[in-house]
């Protein structure tokens, strides 16, 4: 069994606190006001270590992932493939940095952003940096996504009506820059589907999830669901889920 305790009202992890006046240990939830008295005095630990560099965060899968940007503006130097995906990583060095992945299966070779301090003042500098043997080669377009240089949030399009120029401003500090082109980019966010097609069939076997014999299925009448608590599409605040426990069924519904 688990050694984390989750929260019946919220469904939130539970965290020991000590109670110093009554000499107890409870676990409390950190989300709501519920508290319990602990059935012993063991609690867990979480232990982080720092001593892999960062490059083990990157594995040789992520060339096959799909959500991931591809480019074929660069060309590997160990095997010569000319497509490779990218993506940003946390380095101990330098915050957030850009790293490419071969996406020949066979090689994974991995790319880091270039520490040249020339490059430092564009955190998307088009000068990469292979990390093996420091070999530079040129990247002619990587993203339509611009990114602040000060605090690595995404930059928005903005137009100075004033000068008729377009910029790129942050929405977190007040870090501007001109663009390159007039070219910007846009999401468009579809809400024909509902919320629910966020909730899995899966999660009624989910065996942290807490289960209730208190409802009844509407479809099947089956008498235990699970449930737990999500973010509802359009809506603020949070709201309470069930899944049928019927293997055949998996009906979903909320309160």
């Amino acid at each position: 069994m688990s050694v984390y305790k989750f929260c019946p009202d919220c469904n939130n992890i539970l965290y020991p606190k000590e109670d110093k006046k009554q000499r107890i240990l409870l676990y409390a939830c950190r989300n709501c006001d519920h508290q319990e008295v602990a059935d012993n005095n063991r609690v867990y630990r979480n232990e982080v270590q720092h001593s892999v560099t960062e490059f083990t965060q990157i594995l040789q899968d992520v060339a096959s992932d799909p959500t991931l940007p591809r480019t074929k503006s660069v060309r590997c130097s160990a095997c010569g493939h000319g497509e490779a995906v990218f993506l940003q990583a946390t380095s101990r060095e330098e915050g957030f940095t850009l790293f490419y992945v071969c996406c020949n299966p066979n090689c994974g070779n991995r790319v880091a952003r270039s520490k040249n301090p020339a490059r430092q003042k564009n955190p998307l500098s088009p000068t990469l940096l292979l990390a093996s043997s420091g070999f530079f080669f040129s990247n002619r377009k990587m993203s339509t996504m611009k990114f602040c240089r000060e605090c690595n949030n995404i930059l928005y399009p903005k137009e100075d009506r004033d000068h008729k120029v377009l910029l790129f401003a942050c929405r977190n500090c007040e870090h501007q820059e001109a663009a390159d082109n007039n070219c910007v980019y846009r999401n468009e966010v579809h809400h024909s589907v509902a919320e629910r097609t966020q909730v899995l069939q899966d999660v009624a076997a989910d065996p942290t999830l807490p289960r209730t014999k208190a409802v009844s299925c509407q479809v099947c009448k089956h008498q235990e669901a699970v449930f737990f608590q999500a973010t509802a599409r359009g809506e603020e605040g949070m709201t309470l889920f069930f899944v049928c426990c019927n293997p055949n069924c998996g009906h979903r519904w909320r309160e």
